[in-house]
């Protein structure tokens, strides 16, 4: 810094530089912009959420009339045309033109479509099209259980990032990507195969996620399985589940208007050494997801709250919208339910009765 003009004398002791405007590459960078828009869509009365941080909303006389998410500096609006149109204008003004576009965008590499009928379809087609397989010629001179070089490995990680981010739109490889991530740090000839096959399944059966409008008063209901396979040391069980909005009366018998919110598949995050343990352990970790956005959409409908307002709304289940839990095990069902401990296995018992107390607590 010596060697600039005017910079002579400058002692980096007692001395310290005030940067005027971030440039890429430092890693100010990014926190500076993040600060630098929020401040601007402060301005024009959007509020950031405390249930997720990169999603702002702004209500007039207690109604929601815009909506905006954050990506880095990809920004998603929704909400009343006006509105929209005043909040771009006061982004341009800060921070030059920005590339709009309206009803039909590709967002993050997510297709945007607006159908005849008003409804939403989202769709990674295009982004999946431009996934290339890896090369195989290696792998045929293994053994299946072999591990792949370190240059195939590097490719293993780059696909396997690649389709995760296709995860998004495609529930049906949630499985899959999850199975295969457990085998990022020595993929072998077997893991290198069965990742192509996954890339080819979703290249030759495209999928698209259609948002249909559901007619409020709305609900969320959490749907809630898991799988256990009691063979190896540690067990091997997986939860999965479905979030999702849906009409007042939640779920019935046969088809149900629903838009679906969020989906998981993946290793339990605790041993389990039974089935009950499993479904429970499952169950739990989508209870606690759902509260997460059940905050986030009691923000969305009643304005930002603080971050104290929304763990009282949780302890006393009064968020915005109520919660329903569905499971497909009885046992664990009638475990719930009764007043009485239902379970041989003490490493559960404690879990049970919380989930006993916030069904007393019509938390869910």
């Amino acid at each position: 810094l010596r060697t600039l003009p005017g910079m002579e004398s400058f002692d980096s002791r007692v001395e310290c530089l005030k940067l005027i405007r971030p440039g890429f590459g430092l890693k100010d960078a990014p926190r500076l912009w993040n600060l630098a828009l929020k401040r601007v869509l402060a301005s024009i009365g959007l509020q950031q959420c405390n249930s997720d941080p990169q999603l702002y909303a702004q209500h007039e006389k207690g109604v929601l009339i815009l909506v905006l998410s954050v990506h880095v500096d990809d920004i998603k609006l929704t909400g009343l045309l006006d509105r929209c149109k005043k909040c771009l204008q006061a982004l341009e003004a800060k921070f030059d033109q920005m590339k709009t576009s309206w009803n039909n965008f590709t967002h993050l590499g997510i297709e945007h479509v607006t159908l005849p009928d008003g409804s939403r379809s989202l769709s990674q087609d295009a982004y999946v099209k431009e996934l290339r397989p890896i090369p195989e010629a290696e792998v045929k001179i293994l053994k299946p259980e072999d591990a792949v070089s370190p240059a195939t490995g590097k490719l293993f990680m780059s696909l396997l990032g690649a389709l995760a981010w296709v995860v998004q739109t495609r529930p049906d490889i949630a499985v899959y990507i999850s199975a295969l991530q457990r085998r990022l740090q020595r993929p072998t000839a077997t893991d290198i195969l069965n990742l192509n096959r996954v890339l080819k399944y979703v290249k030759v059966r495209p999928v698209k996620l259609v948002y249909k409008k559901v007619q409020g008063p709305w609900k969320l209901v959490a749907v809630s399985d898991s799988s256990y396979k009691g063979e190896d040391q540690d067990s091997l069980a997986v939860r999965s589940g479905v979030i999702a909005l849906t009409s007042k009366e939640g779920v019935r018998q046969g088809e149900n208007p629903m838009q679906l919110i969020e989906f998981v598949s993946r290793k339990q995050s605790r041993v389990c050494r039974s089935t009950f343990a499993a479904e429970l352990h499952s169950l739990l970790d989508l209870f606690g997801l759902a509260t997460v956005i059940n905050a986030a959409m009691t923000e969305l409908l009643t304005g930002a709250c603080t971050a104290a307002y929304l763990a009282q709304a949780l302890d006393h289940g009064t968020n915005a919208l109520s919660l329903e839990m569905v499971i497909d095990h009885r046992g664990l069902l009638d475990a719930t339910a009764s007043e009485n401990n239902r379970s041989t296995d003490s490493s559960v018992l404690l879990h049970l009765m919380k989930l006993r107390e916030d069904l007393q607590k019509r938390i869910s």
